[in-house]
């Protein structure tokens, strides 16, 4: 029983519960409403009773006789209790004449029937006299004897008054009299209460008077009655004046009240407006304050996000390496007459360029310290260093210059969140990041703040990854005046090539300024000379002797002074032993390093030191102590004493430095001399010899660290934004072998004979991957390098071949698979490796099989997987809508794709990642294709207009406007000068791309430029001469581009042509249709050469031509994809996965690659290539592709039920069948048919005997388990039926005619209906069959009596969970604190809680995510049975998961 059912039950028992009160036949309802007497009441009854008693002795001595005799009891004094008793007196007589009442009111009946008689009669006999005396007579005895027939009826009524206005003047009294009122008031009140005390006189009188007459004899009674004694009629009327005179007294009383207090409430009104304004105000300042927080919180993560290193940091630092900043070092720049010219017209590019050593950072330092202490605009800088990778690359610089801006003007962080709130960070990263970071930059610098903006760049030889596209952009921002650069480089010839031929750039040679250069020099000589002095203890003729070696070797060199200040100030060198060494050291840079390595050669630790730089210089990316320790076999036993390493790394020739812990190079020219002059000494067997070695020492690193679940995390759905790394960190000594071991290999060489053994089968590569692949992946995912992993592996695929070894390049290409497969789920939360990756892995997945161990042993696929992969190589997830078009770029890396959610996504082909989302749309984007070259994007949309996109900068370059409906479709001419577009407005227009001007409207008047299905329908052919489009009318037409006429119309197809495209030579044309076959035209001749035809009857939706124009893609509405032979006419392969529309397809121009978009918002990537050598689907029916089970359903799964003891499951379709599976094995037992439309509920009897079905076909059918036969067909509902289900001998059916019908399952005789006033969706049996609760269109729900058919509760759900209320993994079992009822529904036999919820892929334990769901398994139904949970796809595939004990204690 679903438990928000059964909490709905428990709230309707309880509140039933109360009101199981005695009903007013038993206790009148004023002895449970009134409340304790107050002192004003009291003392109005007491004076009412007083008074009447000195008023009428006589009848309230015989009510006091009569009382005492029926209700023996003490003494009341209290008001109420008296009241009470003369209620239940009262109560009494009226049950003694009850039945006395009851005759004379029938008997009065038949009286007043011949009173209507009697006037008609007297009507009649006025004519006769005599008649008429008669009469008169005749009438007056009757009206005598109705007298005693009447009054009784007459006081039971009147009682009824009178004991309803006693209770309400009762409750009422102290309201009217207020004894707090002001002494103005008195007299007032004093009248108003004698005239509420003759009231209750009256109202006591009239009881008491009813209980002596139901005490009294009744001849007595009668008598009375018939000379209408007591006049009951009469008195009531004397009440209602009293009562009258009361209200008439009240008013007056309280409206001189109501205006005394008026100007007290409008002086508090008053007072409290001013209050609430001040309250309001408040509440406002603190809204704002808590969205301003909300908001500074959200800039504040995106900050942290966007932070890869922090500049203004990295200056301190590197001024601190160098020995601090000088002024007198720089300062002579200031005066510099091309500087001053610079800074007086501050535009384009100020270039410092010069050799290594020269003192350019410092140089910048300098600027950059001036420049601050007269702030004219905002200023931004970056220092470029090879050694460091968060500094080496152009997407680092455009990231740091960013990130310096938003922390001067924190209100520039709006331009980086328009980025970062549509992907988070990883929009700064991956292989998009670059084209991220320039646009964010570029629109920043629109922004007014940054108009007299400075960015300063240091060391652009320095930047490797990139270096030209950040060249292109600073030139392209200077020569826009969008900002103005210092940058600085050595004097390389590609870095001139871009700067000093640009007219913007002002270029500074230092070797053409030596004197200054020289004078700097000096100065910093002199500050290290002192330095030494007081470190060493000089004397001052030491200092000078010192100080004029340093002048006379330095070459006018910073760095060749900094280097031999390090070593003279080494711990181990005396002060007497300075001006030896200093003899020894030789001038300029490449001398001195020379020396150094001298120096190196002759310490004990010569060889250890040579394989540090050998690693230094090879690695891509500095590494840290530990690393180090665990990449050379001979640092191993460092391991535990980094503090000794970092001494050894330090004691090498001053080549290398640590910071925290990391190695990095002094400077680029230090590493640049050991891999070029030095290398022989460091890399004697070459540098390819020292990347195998240190490939060979990555894969053994990781084989010893690597383990499942490496950080101990437990929670198998815990998020990667969850995780802090332990420390210690157990990755450490692998994290740069996990990064780059592929590097190494593919650096190493792998034609060479001994690299080829370390990927021969059974070799290095190949047993890594079978025992630690999966632990490789998990610590790629917790450094958030799954899509750096995905490249690695191809790259290794790409490698392997070489070797010839074929087992192993199959288990590359199984392990390909498997991370392009999984990669989003293992990129979210790393530990569904071993969860949704194994478990829903082909069966023969090489990768799944190596790592059964690890298959998760609280989850278990009784259902079996697909034994292969498919053709489907990705599934890219992100739009929100359809998808209305697909398009290759021309070098098949990124795939586009046009949504009807009015975006566009550019979409990593290798990586399968989202790398650029173009919003601007405010329509579907029906048509989107790249423009030659791929930087540009052409779309068209249902917003009437076309947009080209700068895919590089995300930015809308033009609009063009003219179509006056939607545009359907765009096409480009071969050398993308001309864009066509296709309309509804029935018109065809030809524009240019470069002016965006509109140079031909071509108009079709006899059928519009139309398909329902949106996709392409135009397009250039014949060398661009000519125009095809598609047409309504069933045919196709060729236009003429230049005199804008129809040139030629094919026709042969029997519907409206949905699909046209032409070959890359514009000869042959394919086009598609609703009826069916693909047509092949030979343009030339305008003949129909060859017909595709397909054995099913799914239209076509789309066509598309290989670039070799020897393969043609066909989708097939919302069935499969098709590939043909163009040459044959064949089909060769089919590829099945999908259960919406296919709206668009496209080719990769290798012809390797489809893909294709769809209505259910994904693109698929399909792999034609592989799916030409194996026949596959991507999500494969059993019986077709695999013939180990009867094949799932063809149409959706809209239902599923297990019987009571979970050995059965049964599957209603949206292909009019019903599978009955057996539970445990996952198999097929048998296939009901005979519904003629889709069934949408299925419910096993309790006993499991039966089962009964709804369908869209209108009926219920009753069906016999051990036989399959259909035993009843009941018909009555005028709708589809969506629900269904059993209790005893009941059926209930729900339908969209808004009613439920409950049905005799022994007779098939519909038995009662319910109106519900919307459709239900969803119907099952609660409370041991006593109530049906149903879900209603909207998320209402009804609890109904089962007996009755009344509605018990209706109630408004808002579940997030997946919208199967008769499912029980979709609520979990309320807690024994909701289950506190009067009776308790029985639990159901629930192992678990789990639910899926309605928005998100996973299987849930509470609010703990437990199991990713790939896309094909995401279900339509699911059903629960203890620890079974089945899942019915949209594909038709039924799995059914058995969840164990982890799933329970998580």
């Amino acid at each position: 029983m679903p438990s928000r059912w059964r909490q709905m039950l428990g709230r309707s028992e309880r509140s039933t519960s109360a009101q199981r009160a005695p009903s007013p036949a038993n206790l009148p309802p004023t002895v449970a409403t009134q409340p304790s007497p107050t002192g004003l009441r009291a003392r109005l009854w007491n004076s009412a009773y007083n008074e009447l008693q000195a008023d009428e002795p006589k009848i309230v001595e015989a009510y006091e006789k009569f009382l005492s005799l029926e209700l023996p009891t003490a003494e009341d004094t209290e008001p109420q209790p008296r009241w009470h008793r003369m209620q239940r007196l009262v109560e009494v007589g009226l049950q003694k004449t009850a039945r006395e009442a009851a005759v004379k009111e029938q008997v009065n009946s038949a009286i007043q029937t011949v009173n209507v008689v009697r006037g008609l009669v007297g009507k009649v006999v006025q004519a006769s006299p005599e008649a008429a005396i008669a009469w008169v007579g005749v009438s007056f005895a009757l009206e005598v004897l109705s007298n005693p027939l009447s009054e009784p009826g007459l006081n039971r009524s009147g009682l009824s008054y009178v004991v309803s206005r006693m209770e309400w003047y009762w409750n009422l009294a102290e309201l009217l009299l207020d004894e707090r009122v002001g002494s103005a008031f008195i007299g007032l009140q004093d009248q108003l209460e004698t005239h509420i005390v003759r009231l209750y006189k009256k109202l006591l009188l009239y009881q008491m008077k009813s209980v002596c007459l139901y005490n009294r004899k009744r001849l007595a009674v009668l008598f009375r009655d018939l000379i209408i004694l007591d006049d009951w009629g009469g008195q009531i009327d004397d009440i209602k004046q009293t009562e009258a005179a009361v209200w008439k007294d009240s008013e007056q009383y309280t409206s001189q009240q109501v205006r005394s207090h008026l100007t007290d409430i409008a002086s508090a009104a008053e007072r409290q407006f001013s209050e609430l304004q001040s309250i309001t105000s408040a509440i406002q300042d603190q809204t704002k304050r808590q969205e301003h927080i909300y908001q500074v919180k959200e800039d504040k993560q995106c900050l942290d996000d966007l932070y890869e290193t922090d500049p203004f940091h990295d200056k301190t630092r590197i001024q601190d390496l160098k020995g601090g900043l000088l002024r007198d070092s720089y300062v002579w720049l200031l005066d510099n007459p091309t500087f001053k010219a610079w800074r007086t017209d501050p535009r384009g590019v100020f270039w410092i360029r010069g050799d290594p050593g020269k003192g350019k950072t410092m140089l910048l330092c300098g600027i950059i310290d001036e420049m601050e202490k007269q702030p004219a605009g905002l200023l931004a800088y970056f220092f470029c260093q090879a050694t460091e990778q968060k500094m080496n690359t152009a997407t680092a610089v455009v990231r740091g210059l960013i990130y310096t801006l938003v922390r001067q003007h924190p209100p520039l962080i709006s331009y980086v969140r328009k980025e970062y709130d549509g992907g988070g960070k990883q929009r700064f990263e991956g292989p998009n990041a670059w084209e991220v970071m320039c646009k964010i930059l570029t629109t920043m610098l629109d922004d007014p703040i940054t108009s007299r903006a400075v960015l300063i760049v240091d060391a652009l030889d320095e930047c490797g990854a990139g270096r030209p596209q950040l060249l292109d952009l600073i030139t392209r921002l200077a020569a826009t005046d969008r900002a103005r650069w210092i940058v600085s480089s050595r004097n390389w010839p590609e870095i001139e090539e871009k700067l000093a031929t640009t007219a913007e750039t002002v270029a500074l040679r230092l070797e053409l300024n030596e004197d200054a250069i020289s004078d700097a020099v000096r100065v910093y000589i002199r500050q290290k000379s002192d330095q030494l002095a007081r470190l060493k203890g000089y004397d001052e003729a030491t200092r000078d002797a010192v100080h004029q070696h340093l002048t006379d070797k330095s070459t006018n060199t910073f760095l060749w002074v900094a280097l031999v200040y390090q070593e003279l100030a080494a711990p181990d060198v005396q002060a007497w032993e300075a001006l030896d060494i200093l003899h020894t050291l030789p001038s300029g840079l490449n001398s001195l390093y020379s020396r150094m390595m001298e120096h190196i050669g002759r310490s004990r630790h010569a060889n250890l030191c040579r394989q540090i730089l050998a690693i230094a210089s090879v690695v891509y990316r500095p590494i840290s102590l530990q690393e180090l320790s665990s990449i050379n076999e001979s640092l191993v036993r460092f391991t535990d004493k980094l503090p000794d390493l970092e001494k050894l790394v330090r004691s090498c020739g001053s080549f290398l430095t640590v910071r925290h812990g990391v190695l990095y190079f002094v400077h680029q020219s230090a590493k640049d001399f050991l891999l070029d002059s030095a290398s022989p000494q460091i890399l004697p067997c070459g540098i390819e010899h020292q990347h195998r070695a240190l490939f060979a020492r990555s894969i053994e690193v990781m084989s010893q660290t690597l383990r499942r679940d490496i950080f101990s995390l437990i929670d198998p759905g815990i998020s990667i934004d969850e995780i802090s790394q332990p420390d210690p960190d157990p990755l450490a000594p692998a994290r740069y072998s996990c990064m780059h071991w592929v590097d190494h290999l593919q650096d190493a060489n792998p034609a060479d004979k001994s690299t080829l053994e370390h990927i021969q089968d059974g070799g290095l590569v190949h047993t890594f991957l079978q025992h630690k692949y999966l632990y490789w992946l998990e610590a790629m995912s917790l450094q958030g390098s799954v899509s750096q992993a995905v490249m690695a592996i191809q790259k290794l695929q790409a490698l392997v071949p070489v070797a010839g070894a074929q087992r192993l390049l199959e288990l590359v290409q199984d392990a390909r698979r498997f991370v392009l497969s999984h990669n989003g789920e293992i990129e979210m939360a790393p530990l569904q490796l071993y969860a949704s990756a194994l478990v829903f892995s082909p069966t023969k997945s090489l990768v799944r099989n190596h790592f059964n161990h690890d298959m998760p042993n609280w989850v278990t696929s009784l259902s079996p997987m697909q034994p292969d992969w498919d053709a489907c190589e990705q599934t890219l997830e992100g739009h929100s809508g359809s998808v209305l078009s697909v398009a290759f770029s021309a070098d098949g890396t990124r795939i586009a794709s046009g949504s009807e959610d009015d975006t566009i996504k550019i979409w990593n082909r290798t990586t399968g990642m989202c790398v650029q989302t173009l919003q601007g749309h405010v329509g579907g984007v029906q048509s989107v294709v790249f423009l030659p070259g791929d930087a540009r994007l052409v779309s068209g949309s249902k917003d009437c207009t076309i947009k080209i996109w700068d895919v590089v900068e995300g930015k809308c370059e033009q609009t063009l406007a003219g179509h006056s409906r939607p545009v359907s479709s765009v096409a480009l001419s071969a050398d993308g000068t001309w864009i066509a577009s296709g309309s509804y407005d029935n018109t065809i227009k030809i524009w240019n791309t470069t002016t965006g001007t509109c140079v031909q409207t071509i108009q079709d008047d006899s059928n519009k430029i139309w398909s329902r299905y949106f996709i392409p329908l135009v397009a250039f052919v014949l060398g661009d001469t000519r125009l095809v489009s598609a047409s309504r009318d069933h045919t196709i037409k060729i236009w003429d581009t230049v005199a804008g006429v129809c040139a030629q119309t094919l026709e042969g197809h029997g519907s409206a042509v949905s699909s046209v495209a032409s070959t890359a030579a514009g000869r042959l044309l394919a086009s598609g249709s609703g009826d069916q076959p693909i047509k092949i035209w030979d343009l030339a001749s305008g003949t129909c050469v060859q017909t595709l035809k397909s054995h099913d009857n799914e239209r076509v939706s789309s066509v598309a031509f290989a670039a070799d124009s020897k393969r043609l893609a066909s989708g097939h509405g919302g069935r499969c994809v098709r590939i043909w032979d163009v040459a044959t006419g064949q089909c060769v392969q089919t590829l099945k996965g999908y259960h919406q529309w296919i709206s668009s397809m496209a080719h990769s121009k290798d012809a390797t690659l489809a893909a294709s978009g769809s209505y259910d918002t994904t693109v698929k990537v399909w792999n034609i290539v592989r799916a030409a050598i194996a026949r596959e689907t991507c999500v494969p029916t059993l019986e077709e592709d695999h013939g180990t089970l009867e094949e799932d359903h063809s149409g959706a799964v809209w239902s599923l039920a297990f019987t009571a003891d979970s050995t059965r499951l049964a599957s209603g379709s949206g292909d009019h069948t019903i599978k009955i599976w057996d539970a445990a094995l996952g198999k097929c037992l048998r296939t009901l048919d005979g519904h003629g439309g889709e069934v949408r509920s299925v419910a096993f009897t309790a006993d499991g005997t039966q089962l009964v079905s709804g369908s869209d076909d209108k009926v219920v059918k009753i069906w016999d388990m051990a036989t399959g036969a259909c035993l009843h067909t009941l018909k009555g509902h005028s709708g589809n039926i969506l629900a269904v289900a059993c209790a005893d001998t009941r059926i209930a059916s729900g339908s969209n005619d808004n009613t439920i019908k409950i049905w005799d399952a022994v007779t098939g005789t519909c038995v009662q209906t319910l109106e519900c006033h919307t459709a239900v969706y969803e119907l099952a049996y609660v409370a041991n069959g006593s109530q049906l609760a149903s879900e209603l269109e909207g998320c209402a729900v009804k609890i109904w009596d089962a007996r009755t058919g009344t509605c018990i509760q209706t109630r408004e759900e808002n579940s997030n969970l997946f919208p199967i209320v008769n499912a029980q993994a979709l609520h979990p079992p309320p807690s024994d604190a909701n289950l506190k009822l009067e009776e308790a529904p029985p639990k159901l036999p629930y192992t678990h809680d789990c639910v899926i919820s309605r928005d998100g892929p996973w299987i849930l334990k509470g609010t703990r995510r437990l199991l990713w769901l790939p896309s094909e398994y995401r279900p339509k139904a699911i059903a629960v049975a203890g620890s079974l949970m089945a899942l019915g796809g949209p594909s038709g595939k039924v799995t059914i998961l058995q969840l164990g004990a982890f799933a329970l204690k998580l």
